[in-house]
């Protein structure tokens, strides 16, 4: 992960780190990552799928998926635990 050089402001004013520079520097990690476990086409992201669509027939609560995943909606939650 690389050091954020500039900060951003929340809705509520105090300051975050940039989360772009964030992003950037994740997706790098997990890329090489993937190239040296030789695994191919698999994004960041689709561990959200993964982690929703485990933890439903486990027995966690739509309510406490949402928050855990951050997701608005239980829609959104239902979208992702297909």
């Amino acid at each position: 992960m690389g050091v954020h050089t500039r900060a951003a402001k929340r809705a509520d004013g105090t300051s975050m780190p940039a989360l772009r520079k964030m992003r950037i520097d994740s997706k790098t990690a997990w890329l090489s990552a993937c190239r040296r476990a030789g695994v191919e086409n698999f994004r960041f992201h689709d561990l959200w799928h993964t982690r929703a669509s485990r933890l439903i027939p486990s027995g966690v609560p739509l309510s406490v998926l949402q928050e855990m995943g951050g997701w608005e909606s239980r829609e959104m939650v239902r979208r992702y635990a297909h």
